[in-house]
């Protein structure tokens, strides 16, 4: 269709604001971009094609651009083979369709939400390759079995090796955990000058409750936390419940309880950090250094 909605669509996918944002790097030390960017004509072999493979239906009511962001997810075929199995992650109702910087601050939500779609499609190809390796191998060299087997035992030897430290790990945890349930402070008597309440709420509908003096460093409710509740107090972040202020190990340890701007009754979100964020961190950090 040559309507407005199209040239509106069309305008936005070819501006610089959205090339910009395709051409960011998807993850750290990746060199390839976020989105590869494509167009087909409404009603053409391609568009119909694509569509039925994703099971999307154009827009209801006025004639409009079906805009959409898909993840080229793959899944095991038959005879044991990868394949693409494309998943839409988001479609834009494009009512109307977004301008240049619409486009392109809708573009990089996604790119930040779905950041550990990223990793899995590197993980992917990266299973790819091993998977056409070894049928090369297979089909060329007996000696592809003897490389196999020993990468097996290389790998169980590497498995056993990550349960033991893991193991012993938990075992050093444990006897920290007893060392700082021993260390907290006497908890001071309620009302006091300089005293404030603590109220933890955890994603499991547990809580926690408990008073301190303001000149108490917050490394010490994340000792709490740790030793308590058994969350360790490096994965921990904590969050007031309206959002605005957040703490974390890291950043957060020396500073004391008056300097937090918090109230005397202070309730507090507790979260763990997952190990995607940390990079997801960094990257944004490189971001904002560009």
């Amino acid at each position: 269709k040559k309507g407005g909605s199209d040239r509106t669509a069309i305008k936005s996918l070819l501006s610089q604001e959205v090339s910009t944002v395709a051409e960011k790097k998807a993850r750290k030390k990746v060199k390839s971009g976020s989105f590869i960017l494509w167009a087909a004509k409404a009603g053409s072999a391609e568009a119909s094609v694509s569509a039925k493979r994703l099971k999307v239906k154009p827009p209801k009511g006025e004639k409009r651009p079906t805009l959409m962001v898909v993840y080229p997810a793959q899944a095991i075929g038959a005879g044991g083979v990868p394949k693409v199995a494309p998943r839409v992650i988001s479609q834009h109702h494009c009512n109307p369709p977004p301008n240049e910087e619409n486009m392109a601050v809708w573009l990089n939500t996604l790119r930040k939400r779905h950041a550990k779609q990223y990793a899995a499609m590197q993980l992917e190809k990266k299973e790819m390759e091993y998977f056409k390796e070894r049928q090369k191998g297979y089909a060329s060299s007996v000696q592809s079995d003897v490389q196999r087997q020993e990468d097996e035992k290389r790998a169980e030897k590497e498995r056993r090796a990550e349960e033991k430290a893991e193991k012993e790990r938990l075992e050093q945890l444990k006897i920290r955990r007893k060392e700082l349930k021993e260390s907290l402070p006497d908890e001071p008597e309620q009302g006091a000058e300089g005293v404030m309440t603590i109220a933890l709420r955890f994603t499991d509908g547990n809580s926690g409750r408990r008073r301190f003096t303001t000149d108490t460093p917050v490394s010490t409710v994340f000792n709490w936390v740790d030793g308590v509740f058994e969350m360790e107090r490096e994965t921990v972040i904590l969050t007031t419940m309206n959002g605005q202020k957040t703490f974390n190990w890291d950043d957060d340890s020396d500073t004391i309880l008056s300097d937090t701007g918090l109230g005397k009754m202070a309730g507090l979100r507790v979260s763990v950090k997952e190990a995607g964020d940390e990079e997801e961190e960094e990257d944004q950090e490189e971001e904002e250094e560009e």
